[in-house]
């Protein structure tokens, strides 16, 4: 049985290592990414082919899907590919990545003649809804931040190739691992658990939230997004996320619950 071809762009990410280990056994994945496949820790399998580029160059880009093609081309492409840091600056890798980085990969699919093309957006791309409201899947793009102006850009890039390309909308809610690999969740933990003078101070009285998932249920996610591919509308917005959010009090109780336990 000849398995779907996938490719993986920002495969040795965070999220793009998992979904690695998670598609492995049901796919023939090519993984692309700016560092190696050792350096980055990803999955070693005899289903996964590895070309190391970096999408900020459209040369590179396209020298890597002509290998693609000659390896038999591609069903399905995931775009994790993006730059995001914390430090709430202008880097000009947003542009470069997001959205420069993105319409090189898309200019590249155009004749891939692909089942579907998964662009991995962002929750953070919508702004906070107001008191008593919710997010769902026709919530705009209209975050503020840089991550959310790119995100929103790429969203609507899509739009230029609706004649070529069948593409959705994945928004992810902020992922974090066993290990506690999502930044301010984890300075959370340590500050809460620290014997600092501010232990106990919550900004916003605790009252803030934003929806967390665990990395571990992106397999699952990935998986029914492609199995159900053929029934999903042109750049379709899907929600990787809870349907409720945990303000931060309760995620300070339940914290310090679970330590008096230990």
């Amino acid at each position: 049985m000849t398995l779907p071809r996938l490719v993986v762009t920002g495969a040795s990410g965070f999220i793009g290592r998992h979904i690695l280990d998670g598609l492995k056994d049901d796919f023939q994945i090519i993984a692309m990414a700016r560092r190696s496949q050792k350096r980055c820790g990803a999955p070693i399998h005899d289903n996964i082919k590895w070309i190391q580029v970096d999408i900020r160059h459209a040369d590179l880009v396209s020298e890597a899907f002509a290998t693609i093609r000659e390896w038999g081309g591609a069903d399905y492409v995931i775009h994790l590919a993006a730059h995001y840091d914390f430090t709430g600056e202008e880097h000009p890798d947003y542009k470069r990545t997001n959205i420069d980085g993105l319409r090189y990969v898309l200019e590249e699919c155009r004749n891939l003649k692909l089942k579907r093309f998964v662009f991995a957006s962002s929750i953070a791309a919508c702004d906070y809804p107001a008191k008593g409201k919710s997010l769902d899947e026709h919530s705009p793009p209209d975050g503020t931040h840089v991550y959310a102006r790119t995100k929103a850009a790429g969203e609507a890039m899509l739009a230029e190739y609706d004649d070529c390309i069948p593409s959705c909308i994945a928004r992810f809610a902020a992922l974090f691992s066993d290990w506690c690999e999502y930044p301010p969740l984890y300075f959370f933990f340590e500050a809460w658990l620290s014997k600092s003078w501010n232990r106990k101070i919550l900004g916003g009285r605790g009252n803030s939230a934003i929806p967390y998932l665990h990395v571990r249920e992106m397999t699952a996610f990935v998986k029914a997004v492609l199995s159900a591919s053929a029934h999903l509308n042109q750049r379709e917005v899907l929600l990787a996320s809870p349907d409720a959010t945990m303000n931060h009090k309760e995620l300070f109780r339940l914290v310090h619950l679970h330590r008096g336990a230990a």
